[in-house]
């Protein structure tokens, strides 16, 4: 397709080329930059100016691709010109360096009325349309809107096309580019000599191989009345992408709830939920795992709030239950995750039913409704009568300590939060408990007005379905660091570059 294509006739002998070289970053990458134009017989490269522009006198006639280098990092679209004998034309370039900018506003006032309305799209997704529609049985959500992911890992959604399913060797190698529509089948297989991805075909490596969600470079900012994601390192601070101060290229999160095999956690289909067992024995079990390039965790505050912003943008709501399903997942009789690999990234049921066949998926499986599940790097300092500070960090190496961490402080006790903290930083976590069900942030939160230490959980369980006690947005910080329990579980989670 012809982009930014113009015709003007001219008696000229010569057929004219103008190219002009722009930077969505504005990083001033356009000078100097190496274009070439080609019609398969007529190539010719040229360089830039000062201010991104350059001229050709083409030899030929017809399409004529007009291409050019990047830096690293960087990426740019492709021009299509058809020439003939005489005329001159124009064709715009643009390199850009992520993968767009997503903006909601948020307005407070409504939120405590109407989850749903005090969301409005913005910026690249201004023209947005959410997923919701979930049926009385698991089934893939009736609408997707603008949030589809191509069986071939395409999409017209600017984020989601630069996110991918993917399966890692036991050497935490990346391996297999999944179907996003049906997780059983590949579609292409890492080079990883030449960092290319080469089609392929035939099943999956899931029930044997680590199965995540991988998320490219995403910055967040925000206001009071605004929450942004972006792929441009100058729209915010990568929150979730930065382990030990570096900022990694892509986060991976399980698909699968963690499954704990001989001191080893792994996401895999068909490998059943580990719980009944601490958040130190998870840590040491993730944390132990080799990423190439890259570290293995449980997954940490940031990390979960990014996929929980990622979700509240496609639901355009903070209702995940009413948007894409209820949960309800009985942890006493999960099978490991197989019933929703090929019913695309978003399903799920408006049951509220504890049996085996009412599960959720939100771009990973059984975020909530399901066990609650650990997120490490985090602690709740209670000091007694409900005020409390929470404690986040980025580290490799977490601890259950105040060291190396950011902090907020909320009044934030037992219900369900009609405030809550809009810093870029921490935006989305409860500051109160004045909502309900429908209300506010729809999903309970746990803060104990006991004096003492106590660490996170998030989605809630499905034995507190029916009573709003599960969702994107629930979040316990009422229990003690040692607590082990039949229906909390964990989340494996990966930073790396390739």
């Amino acid at each position: 397709m012809a982009i930014g294509m113009t015709n003007a006739t001219s008696s000229a002998i010569k057929t004219i080329l103008n190219v002009s070289v722009t930077d969505s970053s504005s990083s001033g990458y356009q000078s100097g930059r190496s274009v070439t134009v080609t019609n398969g017989t007529d190539t010719q490269t040229k360089t830039t100016d000062s201010s991104g522009n350059v001229s050709f006198k083409l030899k030929g006639i017809g399409d004529y691709t007009v291409t050019t280098d990047v830096p690293s990092g960087g990426r740019a679209n492709t021009a299509t010109v058809t020439a003939e004998l005489g005329g001159v034309y124009t064709a715009s370039l643009t390199i850009s360096f992520g993968w767009g900018t997503f903006g909601m506003t948020f307005n407070a006032t409504t939120f405590t009325s109407d989850p749903t309305g005090c969301l409005t799209y913005t910026d690249d997704c201004s023209s947005y349309t959410p997923v919701s529609g979930p049926g009385s049985s698991l089934a893939k959500c009736s609408t997707i809107g603008s949030w589809v992911m191509n069986a071939d890992g395409t999409s017209s959604n600017k984020l989601l096309a630069e996110c991918f399913y993917a399966t890692f060797t036991s050497a935490g190698v990346l391996h297999e580019k999944l179907n996003p529509q049906d997780l059983t089948k590949k579609i292409a297989t890492w080079d990883n000599t030449n960092k290319v991805w080469v089609s392929a075909s035939g099943t999956s490596s899931i029930t044997t191989e680590d199965t995540m969600f991988c998320i490219p470079t995403t910055y967040i900012s925000s206001t009071s009345s605004k929450i942004q994601i972006s792929g441009n390192a100058s729209d915010g601070t990568a929150f979730a992408h930065t382990i030990d101060g570096h900022v990694y290229k892509y986060l991976a999160i399980g698909v699968y709830p963690a499954n704990l095999t001989s001191g080893v956690l792994y996401s895999k289909s068909g490998a059943a939920s580990t719980v009944s067992t601490t958040r130190p024995s998870f840590r040491s079990a993730a944390t132990s795992k080799t990423v190439q390039n890259g570290k293995a965790m449980l997954w940490n505050p940031y990390q979960w709030n990014l996929w929980r912003i990622m979700t509240i943008f496609a639901m355009k709501s903070f209702n995940g239950q009413t948007r894409i399903g209820q949960g309800g997942y009985s942890y006493g009789a999960e099978n490991g995750g197989t019933l929703m690999n090929a019913m695309g990234p978003f399903a799920g049921s408006s049951s509220t039913s504890t049996g085996t066949s009412t599960g959720v998926k939100a771009f990973i499986e059984n975020p909530w409704g399901h066990n609650y599940e650990f997120i490490d790097d985090f602690i709740c300092v209670t000091a007694g009568s409900g005020s409390h500070t929470i404690y986040t960090g980025r580290n490799s190496s977490p601890d259950d300590t105040t060291s190396n961490k950011s902090s907020f402080t909320s009044t934030a006790v037992t219900g369900y939060a009609n405030v809550i903290n809009t810093n870029a930083e921490f935006w989305g976590f409860p500051m109160n408990g004045g909502g309900n069900t429908t209300t506010g942030l729809c999903d309970r939160i746990y803060h104990s007005t006991s004096s003492g230490t106590y660490l996170g959980l998030a989605g809630g369980s499905s034995a507190r379905v029916s009573s709003g006690d599960a969702g994107p947005s629930c979040l316990g910080a009422a229990y003690s660091l040692s607590l082990s329990s039949g229906d909390r579980g964990a989340r494996l989670a990966f930073v790396f570059d390739l």
